[in-house]
């Protein structure tokens, strides 16, 4: 059976989108407040899906992007 996946993780997300190297480092910037969706300051483990926009701030500097 197939399943399909409609959320994601943000930390897991920025890992994918190569905006953080790896997934620890994401999680810090998310709990430090460097990364919105929607707006918002979000949590490592808020879902992330098809409509959303997330802004973060990166070491290579201000990232912003619709899923």
């Amino acid at each position: 059976m197939i399943r399909l996946v409609t959320t994601v993780r943000i930390d897991r997300w920025l890992t994918a989108a190569r905006i953080y190297k790896s997934r620890t480092l994401a999680q810090e910037a998310v709990r430090a407040g460097h990364v919105e969706l929607n707006g918002r300051s979000a949590a490592p483990s808020t879902p992330v899906k098809v409509g959303d926009h997330v802004e973060a701030r990166a070491p290579r500097g201000l990232f912003g992007a619709d899923v």
